[in-house]
């Protein structure tokens, strides 16, 4: 797919999203500031993103609907000259259906009648067309306009809830079978679907609270016990039931994922595009209101945790934590703060 796309560039007119970067080192000092960059910072590096490919799968982010159209008749005649077609809704079918999709994200205060224009479907010949899509399930995770993942989460907490309800019975509440192996199973089955893709979630507290309550949930029907008899007959409070069935706190559990992520990004050379963008901003004026939390606002949370700067002011300048990361301590300083420690 990327030499298909590679033999494209030279028919391809339209532009692609720049972004705005500062290098995380300079003059051998580490700077990796996270949130504190805006378009006057000194040391800026404009890059573009082209596409995002993952196997035979590939998102193209345009600036307009005008450049969407443009893009397609450009994709469709260039992809038959490998053989190649590009999946497309046909009119003439019964129930027409698109593989190839549109996503469109309109800005905070987008009009709603002018987004409704902008996601009319993209003609593509005669009869064919490509849809645009409210919730584009992409590589296993839903993808909204408002670019949160509050029904990822949702979404996750039902196939979890489906896995739990499966194992229950059998495996998870057989007293018959030891502990290490239903702990084992859970862990396995029900937290893999609960937590898959946690280190780059964007969402509000009230949100992850609802992951809480579905993991407590999980312990006391590990237990048979309901909330009734776990507090009233049991005196038994959220930190002791999770003592009891020796399992990490859910916001714990998202922590340890992120930091193993966070660590990955300190390795990673600052020519990689995954690395860029956590230190990239755009030359735009920032919108009226409050700013909506961001994946990088949750990580810069994370890592000033870490490096015990809890006093609020986790967004301003953490330039260890590029060192950190990369070196034998982080290890260590997860161990001690999440309590992995026996």
């Amino acid at each position: 797919m990327k030499a298909v796309l590679d033999t494209l560039d030279p028919h391809w007119d339209l532009p692609y999203p720049t972004f705005n970067w500062a290098p995380s080192t300079r003059n051998g000092k580490v700077q990796g500031k996270l949130t504190s960059c805006n378009c006057k910072n000194k040391g800026k590096r404009p890059f573009t993103i082209k596409d995002i490919l993952y196997a035979d799968d590939t998102a193209i982010i345009l600036l307009s609907r005008e450049h969407l159209k443009r893009a397609m008749e450009l994709l469709v005649v260039h992809f038959k000259q490998f053989g190649l077609e590009v999946h497309t809704g046909n009119n003439l079918d019964a129930n027409p259906k698109s593989k190839t999709k549109a996503k469109f994200f309109p800005g905070k205060y987008y009009p709603p009648n002018e987004i409704l224009q902008k996601t009319q479907d993209i003609p593509v010949h005669k009869n064919n067309f490509i849809p645009f899509s409210e919730d584009f399930l992409y590589l296993g995770c839903i993808i909204t306009s408002d670019l949160r993942d509050d029904a990822e989460i949702k979404r996750r907490i039902k196939l979890a809830k489906g896995t739990f309800g499966a194992l229950k019975k059998d495996v998870l509440s057989n007293k018959k079978m030891i502990w290490k192996t239903r702990k084992q199973v859970y862990e396995s089955f029900v937290l893999s679907h609960l937590l898959f893709g946690c280190e780059s979630w964007n969402a509000g507290e009230d949100t992850f609270k609802q992951l809480e309550v579905f993991h407590n949930d999980c312990m006391r029907g590990i237990l048979k016990l309901t909330r009734f008899t776990a507090h009233f007959l049991h005196g038994l409070r959220t930190e002791d039931l999770l003592r009891k069935c020796k399992m990490m706190p859910i916001k714990n559990k998202i922590e340890l994922q992120r930091a193993r992520w966070i660590e990955k990004l300190a390795k990673m050379t600052e020519n990689r595009t995954t690395r860029k963008l956590m230190t990239s901003w755009i030359s735009q004026p920032r919108p009226t209101g409050r700013p909506q939390n961001t994946i990088r606002s949750g990580y810069a949370k994370s890592i000033a945790r870490f490096l015990n700067k809890d006093n609020g002011k986790y967004e301003g300048d953490l330039a260890s934590w590029v060192d950190t990361a990369t070196s034998s301590k982080w290890g260590n300083l997860i161990e001690t703060k999440l309590s992995l420690k026996k």
